[in-house]
């Protein structure tokens, strides 16, 4: 077998660096466990500082091997310029893993600038600087009390690349410093490194810091009244880990690219779950967010980002814009498989200033649903509400889809709406049903297709105000309206109010206990397939037809009123006038300064009405 010559000189040089290892036993400074060394040299790590040997400058191919027990020190332990440096727990599987305790003598003067992150070497249990291929397993660093101005007691890496952190925990014990919810920055940090793997480690009341760093990889870890930080960063993975009780959110990470979250937990932190800003290219798979007071997930100027198969629930302090998601101004963002049960204040998504979103395959449980804002490309499409107080609102918005989805709120009244579109353009509903309203305001090109309203009790099952181009189409309104209470007030199925341009299009209206379609001031236009059926209401069991409203039957129509009935007047049509006029163009019938009725000119188009009734007049029109 040939080997190259590449190869050849890796092993080479593998088992020259295992041969020239030199192992340094360090013993710990409590009597109870100060036991001979297996070998030599053996000194505390005290000793091993102050030699004037300098075992930790410069000091190549070294293992220290950490005996059971506690170590103190008061001052640092600095490894500069070294290669290959192991810091190992000797017997820590026989024995209690060996502490490494560090108490500050004096003040150490180092503080840090969130969310830019510096190192300060004069405070750190241990620090590497400038150091390649490092290994640290099986240690516990415990740091000083806390004070006023910083407690950095930790493990910091700076300008080192190789790294590899095993079955590490760094502990901060101070209470005031858990109490005052002020343990912000102690753990551990890399600055400016390439190569890193924390694996199977703890942090108790501290931080872990990323700054400037390449190819890390956090993997089994555990982060109790802690945070993460990263910042600058290129190439992350946080896998399997979990994060309580943090003072700011879970994990922030800022103009970070290539980032991975894969089934993290946090909880009960008083910011966000996690918050990425000015991120590219982040992907959260499997994150479960509970008890967060603020976002589950938000984004912020981020690009490229997909969030799958998570899990979100009893988040947030009311706020106007609180979601489980939160996307602010953010760019191609792809959302799926998504649980969310949240208190009826927060969102479940909230999308803003974005564009190019994706949002699919998404279960919502309480919460006010989604809300998109001041959004360009948004696709929704299989999304489950149930117990929502509100359903999909789309304002100031444009090329919009809410596709294949069903939509169930909890209080049915006037004042909610399963989906409500304001100021928007381009919007397609799509295979839809919802068991209350539709509202649409000073909109335009919004095209409904196949959307299903359930029995409901409310004045409007779909409304128009001031909008133009809209078109209905393949729906179905049965059994809709007030069965109880006061219906004087004339309530419709379908509502138009100063709209023009609206296009109803093979659509069924049948057995409503109110109006079918009421116009205001508004252009309708019928065609395709058009059926009014057993329609019940006080006037106009059909149509209501008010103020200069216009209706034109489109070429090749079919338009069948059958069964409707009024219980005072108008048993399919209610028209609002007192002097009517024939119209000889194409025998139509026009109705002077209030309607006008239309048959299209060119074509077959077919108007029926069939067994319509009125309690005082106009079985078929008043």
């Amino acid at each position: 077998m040939h080997i190259s010559l590449s190869l050849q000189l890796l092993l080479l040089y593998v088992l020259v660096r295992v041969s020239v290892a030199t192992d340094y036993f360090v013993k710990p400074t409590d009597e109870a466990n100060n036991r001979s060394c297996p070998g030599q040299p053996c000194l505390t790590l005290a000793q091993y500082i102050n030699s004037t040997e300098y075992y930790f400058k410069s000091n190549n191919n070294s293992i220290f091997w950490f005996l059971s027990g506690k170590h103190n020190i008061s001052s640092p332990v600095v490894i500069t310029g070294a290669h290959n440096v192991t810091l190992e727990s000797y017997d820590g599987d026989n024995y209690q893993q060996p502490l490494v305790d560090f108490t500050q003598a004096n003040y150490c003067g180092c503080t840090l600038n969130f969310p830019i992150y510096s190192v300060c070497s004069e405070c750190s249990t241990f620090q590497f600087i400038n150091v390649s291929t490092i290994t640290i397993n099986g240690l516990s660093v415990q740091g000083s009390p806390y004070n006023e101005t910083s407690s950095i007691n930790g493990i910091s890496f700076e300008k080192s690349e190789k790294i590899l952190v095993t079955n590490v925990k760094l502990i901060q014990t101070d209470n005031f410093c858990i109490t005052a919810k002020l343990c912000t920055v102690t753990g551990l940090f890399l600055y400016h490194t390439l190569s890193s793997s924390i694996n199977n480690s703890t942090t108790l009341n501290g931080a872990v810091v990323l700054q400037n760093t390449e190819n890390t990889s956090l993997n089994n870890m555990t982060l109790s009244y802690s945070q993460m930080f990263a910042n600058n960063t290129l190439i992350t993975t946080i896998s399997n880990t979990t994060v309580m009780n943090s003072i700011n959110a879970g994990i922030s990470s800022r103009s970070g690219t290539d980032m991975i979250l894969e089934h993290v937990s946090i909880r009960n932190t008083d910011g966000h779950c996690i918050r990425i800003e000015f991120g590219r290219n982040t992907t959260i798979l499997g994150a479960n967010a509970t008890h967060c007071k603020e976002n589950g997930i938000e984004l912020r100027g981020a690009t490229n980002n997909f969030i799958r198969n998570s899990f979100f629930a009893n988040l947030g302090t009311p706020l106007p814009t609180s979601a489980a998601i939160g996307l602010l101004n953010t760019y191609k963002t792809s959302i799926q498989n998504i649980t969310v049960h949240v208190d009826y204040a927060i969102y479940s998504i909230v999308c803003v200033l974005s564009r190019n979103c994706h949002i699919s395959d998404i279960y919502i449980i309480g919460s006010q649903s989604l809300l998109v804002l001041d959004s360009k490309y948004t696709t929704l499409q299989n999304v489950t509400v149930v117990n929502s107080i509100s359903g999909v609102e789309l304002f100031n918005s444009a090329k919009i889809q809410v596709l294949n989805s069903t939509i169930a709120i909890t209080t049915i009244n006037d004042s909610t709406n399963a989906v409500s579109i304001s100021s928007s353009s381009d919007v397609l509903l799509h295979n839809i049903t919802i068991n209350s309203s539709v509202v649409i305001s000073d909109a335009t090109d919004i095209y409904i297709n196949s959307v299903t309203i359930m029995a409901i009790k409310v004045k409007f099952a779909m409304s128009v105000y001031k909008s133009s181009n809209i078109t209905i189409e393949n729906c179905r309104f049965i059994e809709l309206g007030i069965p109880e209470g006061d219906i004087t007030a004339h309530p419709a199925v379908v509502f138009l109010y100063y709209s023009t341009d609206i296009h109803l299009s093979n659509c069924v209206f049948a057995k409503n206990i109110v109006s079918a379609v009421q116009a205001i001031a508004s252009n309708l236009t019928l065609s395709g397939s058009v059926l009014f059926a057993n329609n019940t209401a006080v006037l106009g069991a059909a149509m209501i037809l008010q103020q200069k409203s216009v209706l034109t039957l489109a070429q090749q129509a079919s338009v069948v009123f059958v069964g409707n009935h009024a219980t005072t007047v108008g048993g399919a049509l209610f028209v609002e006038s007192d002097t009517f006029y024939s119209n000889t163009d194409s025998g139509a019938i026009y109705i002077s300064s209030v309607c006008m009725i239309e048959m299209g000119r060119e074509g077959v188009t077919t108007l029926e009405f069939i067994n319509n009734s009125a309690g005082s007049g106009g079985d078929v029109v008043y």
